[in-house]
């Protein structure tokens, strides 16, 4: 688990992971590399 993003001077970690890219993550076994909505921000991720 890794982070950049950064909240209130702390790393946000945690988070609920999106049930789309949890599918194609978790349940597949693909990478992901795409914005995601984070804290109601979209940013560049990977997975």
């Amino acid at each position: 688990m890794a982070t950049t993003i950064i909240k209130e001077g702390q790393r946000i970690v945690d988070t609920v992971l999106n049930r789309k890219i949890a599918n194609i993550v978790l349940s597949q076994g693909k990478e992901y590399i795409d914005e995601a909505d984070i804290e109601g921000n979209q940013y560049l991720v990977a997975y």
